[in-house]
């Protein structure tokens, strides 16, 4: 079953992700508002992180069919989870982290800059963006561009769960940020690094 699960995502199965993210959940957030006495919106920040990691190591081939031997995949993933959360807890820094947010309303949080300027960052923006591989492209194009709801991307991307769509912009939204760095940096511009 797990070998099957994870052979299933690595192929580009949506549903397979959708089931594991969906079937994983409920022991995942008790475990750790029990266990680290987390409010429910930071572990579900946690949770969305973790099964993004998950996500990239079966991608990535970190994380094969036959590689958990007698571990159970929901016994990997809160491994994973305790892993990033301890991870945040040593960094115990100020944010600095590159806010793609805000990047993405180029226009209107650049009011000093001449035109020119901020058309040529939003190009670089949304170039990035459609350069970006499937299903990266299309979910942060309607996420950002066509300004569509988390259950509208659902639909349209055929996954049966928002919380999905919630997920796959988080990992898209990472991938984005280091790619406009560097675009931008190419470009001349260093004010969001």
């Amino acid at each position: 079953m797990i070998d099957k699960t994870i052979q299933r995502i690595a192929s580009g199965d949506t549903r397979a992700l959708d089931k594991l993210y969906k079937e994983l959940k409920p022991a995942f957030v008790a475990f750790f508002r029990e266990h680290f006495n987390m409010d429910a919106d930071a572990v579900q920040d946690l949770y969305q992180e973790t099964i993004a990691a998950v996500y990239n190591n079966i991608m990535t081939g970190r994380l094969k069919k036959d590689s958990l031997g007698s571990t159970k995949l929901s016994t990997y993933v809160t491994q994973v989870g305790k892993y990033i959360h301890m991870s945040h807890l040593r960094k115990r820094q100020p944010d600095l982290t590159f806010e793609t947010d805000k990047v993405m309303a180029l226009g209107d949080s650049l009011p000093d800059e001449e035109d020119a300027s901020k058309e040529e960052k939003l190009f670089i923006v949304r170039r990035t963006v459609e350069d970006m591989p499937y299903p990266c492209s299309k979910i942060l194009n309607l996420f950002y561009f066509l300004q569509k709801s988390g259950k509208e991307i659902a639909k349209i991307m055929d996954y049966d769960n928002p919380d999905v769509v919630k997920s796959q912009i988080y990992k898209c939204k990472q991938k984005l940020r280091e790619q406009i760095k560097k675009r931008f940096k190419l470009a001349g511009y260093d004010e969001f690094e």
